[in-house]
């Protein structure tokens, strides 16, 4: 999705430009090549799927309600590669730090 807004002050009569100035924002790079995967929307994929417990099915079917084809498929695929390409870098920085520390602490409560 594009945002296009247009000058106000610039179709005003005492203007130098007699016609509406329209200034449209780039359109986000997809996260992954040759898909609709925008980061914010493999963002709310992953949000709905990890942080709000929304299996693929269900998401499949909101974001059909939206507009949207986007298959079960498709998203299962954007997590494997997003986490191959962004997220296990950030894993294995992580665990280089962690295992050069004498003693950690953590909390090993469950999540429920």
């Amino acid at each position: 999705m594009r945002q296009v807004a247009k000058c106000e002050k610039c179709e005003k009569k005492d203007s130098e430009n007699k016609s509406p100035v329209f200034v449209k924002a780039e359109i986000p790079a997809p996260v992954l090549p040759h898909s609709i995967s925008t980061p914010s929307l493999v963002a709310q994929v992953m949000y709905q799927k990890f942080v709000m417990g929304l299996p693929f099915n269900r998401q499949e079917k909101d974001w059909f309600r939206m507009g949207l084809v986007l298959t079960r498929a498709d998203m299962a695929f954007w997590i494997i590669r997003c986490s191959e390409e962004w997220l296990v870098p950030i894993y294995q920085k992580i665990h280089e730090q962690f295992i050069t520390c004498e003693v950690l602490h953590m909390d090993e409560t469950r999540i429920q």
